[in-house]
């Protein structure tokens, strides 16, 4: 197999592993046989923040029952190596008797993903300028069009309109290549999240008036503190607000809720708009995707804005979750800690 293989009982003792495996550890059977998983490997996520015993896919397919996978990385004799990992438990009448891991090294996957987002980010950076340019050109012409015949008018709308989705999709390219490469700088510093999200209302109300839709603003008082980056949080209100509005009937209605708990803060965007379909709920945060109406109700998407979302939210130590039912509507909710870090306590609620 290429795959490496662990098998263990219930109490992640190790009792079988395949030569994969030794090769990958460095290690022969006899020296792994009969330890626990902790004691031979850390593991860190795909952030690279080192898991609890209780968050590794091994120890949380024994705790849950349940099929664990993803990317994670391996800590093991100095080095740190990107592995794709499956999980499962094994059951025999109703009990967990073991698990099963199988893992594979992806170190010359991520090389190319990443050599591709460089380049995404490059090819974004040399669009900003000619782009910007046609945008000046382009308002200067539409502040002067006493001269201009009425089919003229009509073509320098749709220049500016096709220009500045051109500038949107740039942006969340180079949104996306940054937080891929982790080239965002994080600042941490106290700000008030209130004053943000009204900044970003104002800036998501021309959007709103074409289609006749009003937010809503629930917060908990008047100033909503925390430590975050400032334009993170922007990003994050920006696409989460803009997703509800494009996805929302005409003349709909959408609530923002921000309201502070003991330890943490939370962002509800609830609209009553086209919803997500069951089936495709699992990939909704997967990049470029697009749910099947939502590309009906607007054919131009890029399928970034979720992805950027959930990225900047998990790297401001946050988690998102959703609820959603087809031609009903969605909620997203974001739960960020106060100090910079995720709760535990917090964290179990949107699991």
């Amino acid at each position: 197999m290429g795959e490496g293989v662990i098998v263990t009982d219930k109490n992640n003792n190790i009792i079988m592993i395949n030569k994969q495996t030794e090769i990958f550890l460095n290690k022969k059977s006899e020296e792994l046989l009969g330890k626990r998983t902790d004691e031979i490997y850390d593991v860190e996520d795909e952030f690279e923040k080192k898991l609890e015993n209780s968050e590794k896919p091994l120890q949380k397919t024994l705790l849950a029952g349940k099929k664990i996978s993803g990317k994670y990385y391996c800590l093991h004799n100095d080095r740190k190596i990107p592995v794709f990992v499956n999980a499962t438990p094994v059951i025999c009448e109703s009990e967990i008797i073991g698990a099963i891991l199988l893992f594979r090294d992806i170190s010359r996957e991520n090389e190319i993903d990443r050599a591709k987002t460089e380049f995404v980010s490059l090819a974004s950076h040399q669009l900003r300028t000619p782009l910007s340019i046609i945008n000046w050109y382009s308002e200067a012409l539409t502040q002067n069009q006493n001269n201009f015949s009425k089919e003229q008018k009509n073509y320098m709308k749709k220049i500016c309109n096709a220009n500045q989705r051109m500038i949107n999709l740039v942006k969340s390219l180079l949104n996306t290549s940054r937080l891929k490469m982790n080239t965002f700088s994080i600042k941490n510093k106290e700000i008030d999240l209130v004053k943000i999200a009204r900044n970003t209302l104002e800036e998501v109300a021309e959007l709103c008036s074409v289609q006749n839709i009003s937010i809503e603003e629930k917060f908990s008082s008047e100033t909503i503190r925390l430590k975050g980056d400032p334009q993170l949080l922007t990003i994050i209100l920006h696409n989460l607000l803009t997703n509800a509005i494009k996805y929302s009937k005409r003349d709909g209605k959408i609530i923002l809720e921000i309201f502070e708990q003991k330890t943490d803060i939370i962002i509800d965007v609830i609209d009553q708009g086209i919803g997500i379909p069951e089936k495709q709920k699992k990939e909704i945060f997967t990049r470029f995707f697009r749910a099947n109406n939502a590309k009906e109700k607007d054919a131009e998407g890029t399928g970034l804005g979720l992805y950027i979302i959930k990225t900047t939210v998990e790297k401001l130590g946050g988690k998102i979750t959703f609820d959603s039912k087809e031609k009903k509507g969605t909620t997203f909710s974001v739960i960020l800690p106060k100090n910079g870090t995720l709760e535990k306590e917090s964290a179990k609620k949107l699991i």
